[in-house]
């Protein structure tokens, strides 16, 4: 650290930025990513575009100022440190500008962001704790560097605790779904706005094209379709309520999981039919048919369902700029398969819907039925 006492308290809250912005970007890389991650990491680019020019200005003067009192050798820990932070600085700037305004967000530039962290970082932090302990002016050089650094991790724990409030998961009912053979990992129901939104995959730029196909197709108006309604109603009148959940599982899927009556008539959440979310979200597909899969529910990023625009693009930017979670969640691996598409594609009847026996030891008896 410069041992000019006029610019000391300038370079010493600005090392506290410094070494908050290295723990906060370090955070979300080792342990697991999910909502108090991408808090972490929201708060890690606020402050990054915040400071970046201010500490530009100081960590220039502070380096000039050290060079005129000694000339700077090429292995001065801070020489390297200023080398780090440009380095830092423009791939930080590059990934937010790609993360808000892109549409994929390459993966050797966040390899480059992480590595210049980790080896720039370190150097860093060894010069700010190696000049704060040897300054020739220790007045106050702890509560300098403790302050700043103390109000950001403030912040940071006072938006984990509302965070953490307001995603506090509500106790949803028991997944009951027969005559349907639907099942979800968890054996509870899904609500329903985590299976919608597939407008979000089209208006987000990621996945417009395949949103435009999906639009006019079969999967979306799977149950508003008008012929299906009325061989909905005949079923349900014919077999009783509830008996209109052995069709919902492959027509009304949203509204199944969601856990709500199935009305012979069109309900609201049938109108996205088979949505994106809902088919990619699907697990465990079976060729027995009649909806034979296990539905997960995916875990929402920050901000996703905001009514704001600005916030929504918030979340967008969180999910190109880690995708992993999303990546698990919508993982589109299984359909590929034919187990996937047969899991609707293919009826299945046993003896709760049409009264036959079902021997599970001759699966024979059962008696399928092609649609």
């Amino acid at each position: 650290m410069n041992n000019d006492s006029a610019s000391l308290p300038s370079s010493r809250r600005g090392s506290a930025i410094f070494i908050f912005l290295a723990l906060s970007g370090l955070i979300p890389w080792l342990v697991r990513y999910g909502v108090i991650s991408q808090w972490i990491l929201l708060l890690h680019i606020i402050v990054g575009l915040a400071a970046i020019i201010p500490l530009t200005v100081i960590f220039t003067k502070h380096g000039r100022e050290a060079d005129r009192d000694s000339p700077t050798r090429w292995w001065s820990t801070g020489l390297w440190s200023g080398i780090g932070w440009a380095a830092l600085s423009l791939s930080g700037l590059w990934l937010v500008g790609k993360g808000i305004w892109g549409v994929f967000v390459p993966y050797r530039m966040h390899s480059v962001h992480l590595v210049a962290g980790l080896a720039f970082g370190a150097v860093g932090l060894f010069h700010v704790v190696y000049g704060v302990a040897q300054s020739k002016f220790p007045q106050g050089r702890y509560a300098q560097l403790a302050r700043p650094l103390a109000l950001c991790i403030l912040i940071l724990a006072v938006g984990a605790v509302v965070i953490g409030i307001t995603r506090r998961q509500e106790t949803l009912a028991i997944a009951n779904f027969i005559p349907s053979n639907a099942r979800t990992d968890t054996g509870r129901v899904i609500p329903a706005k985590l299976l919608l939104s597939s407008e979000s995959c089209g208006a987000s730029g990621c996945h417009s094209t395949i949103y435009e196909e999906w639009v006019p197709s079969a999967h979306h108006f799977s149950g508003a379709d008008p012929f299906y309604a009325v061989i909905k109603a005949n079923y349900v009148k014919a077999q009783g309520a509830g008996a209109g959940k052995y069709c919902a599982g492959c027509h009304e899927p949203i509204s199944l999981m969601s856990g709500e009556n199935i009305p012979a008539h069109t309900s609201p959440t049938s109108q996205a039919g088979s949505s994106c979310v809902f088919c990619h979200a699907l697990r465990n597909p079976d060729v027995k048919g009649n909806a034979n899969y296990v539905a997960t529910a995916p875990n929402p990023y920050l901000f996703e369902f905001s009514s704001s625009p600005v916030l929504r693009k918030v979340s967008q930017a969180l999910i190109r700029l880690h995708p992993e979670q999303h990546k698990l969640d919508y993982d589109a691996q299984h359909s590929q398969s034919i187990e996937f598409c047969g899991t609707c594609h293919k009826q299945y009847l046993d003896k709760r819907v049409n009264g036959w026996r079902r021997d599970h030891d001759r699966t024979e008896q059962t008696a399928p039925a092609r649609c």
